[in-house]
């Protein structure tokens, strides 16, 4: 059977302050109304049954999981005893999956990621699924609209199937944030799509590449898997053997057979306040800012406001201003990157209330 796994950890540094490490942006309603984990929950369950929707998440978030998602089983959601990235994650989940539906196939998904166009999202699932029957690992790109080095890049290569108007393609590469420059080459190009970081593979297959390249992970995720809820301290003691590392490198460069579905999601990764910027309304001078600020000889700038305050500026251009109750995030734009140095720094100061 088919089944969605939500991978549901982070740590709340790059949309600080407004995000922290108890709670991450997928548990906050960011350019839409509700928590973004919802939105994905509820775009998901159009095409999969909602007991077979996984979330795997840490300790720290678990109760905000379980706030947020009531209407899955509670086995439904699994705990990860420690941060492992994204390859623990997932391999938990296939260790869980393997043993209730030994034929699973299954998509792995962000939390936190916005979707417009939900029929092409179906129809990229249902093509996904039936690729990955084998022995494929199908991922979905988008058609780059500039030049991002936040962002993992995937040269196709030669068409593989076409269904319902999208095309998939084998996958020539992966390349993993690169700078600004050869991102610019790569929107120039013309053969390279966004990695959404939405895969979809067998369980089964999945775990025998997790065998040859990640020696030991599949007996670890196996025991992990038997202990949670039963022994605590045993299964943390366990996870914590596996290295912290992502799919990405662990698998997905590795792998042998690889497919990306090209496909206009209207897709969004809130991944930073430069991000939250070019999606927001904007004014005639490219502002997005909340009614209640005052602006003066002021361009292309975001504020975002939790505190009710009115935000004045003057003769500015290209801010990214984030005011909460207990810390005011003032920058350039252009160094939006740069707001994790500001979370370093909190950490190395022992700030811990503001991380």
């Amino acid at each position: 059977m088919y089944h969605a796994v939500i991978l549901c950890g982070g740590s709340g540094t790059r949309l600080w302050p407004l995000t922290r490490a108890a709670r991450p942006k997928q548990f906050l309603p960011l350019l839409i109304d509700r928590p973004l984990l919802r939105e994905t929950i509820d775009r998901i369950a159009r095409t999969v049954p909602i007991d077979r929707i996984w979330v795997v998440t840490g300790r720290t978030h678990a109760e905000g999981v379980r706030a947020i998602a009531a209407e899955l089983d509670p086995r439904n959601i699994l705990v990860e005893p420690v941060p492992r990235d994204s390859a623990g994650a997932i391999g938990l989940a296939a260790s869980r999956l393997s043993r209730i539906d030994p034929g699973a196939t299954f998509t792995a998904f962000p939390a936190d990621h916005l979707i417009r166009n939900v029929s092409t999202f179906d129809s990229a699932l249902r093509l996904a699924s039936a690729l990955a029957l084998g022995r494929t690992i199908v991922c979905i790109g988008i058609a780059p609209t500039h030049p991002d080095p936040g962002l993992g890049y995937i040269q196709r290569g030669e068409p593989e199937r076409a269904a319902e108007g999208l095309v998939a393609y084998r996958v020539d590469r992966f390349v993993e944030k690169p700078d600004l420059a050869r991102a610019t080459e790569f929107v120039r190009d013309g053969g390279y799509l966004w990695n959404a970081g939405v895969f979809t593979w067998s369980a089964a297959y999945l775990r025998e590449l997790f065998a040859e390249h990640v020696p030991g992970s599949v007996e670890i995720f196996d025991r992990t898997e038997s202990l949670l809820g039963i022994d605590e301290a045993a299964a943390t003691s366990a996870f914590a053997s596996l290295p912290r590392i992502s799919v990405d490198y662990a698998i997905l460069e590795k792998a042998p057979d690889r497919v990306v579905v090209q496909a206009d999601l209207g897709w969004l990764d809130i991944g930073n306040w430069d991000a939250v910027f070019g999606a927001s309304p904007q004014d005639a001078e490219a502002n997005a800012v909340p009614t209640n600020s005052v602006l003066v000889d002021t361009h292309r700038t975001f504020v975002d406001s939790r505190t009710g305050r009115t935000i004045a500026l003057i003769g500015v251009d290209d801010l990214v201003v984030v005011d909460t109750a207990d810390a005011l995030l003032i920058c350039r734009r252009d160094r939006h990157q740069d707001v994790r140095r500001v979370v370093d720094e909190l950490r190395a100061r022992g700030l811990d209330h503001l991380l």
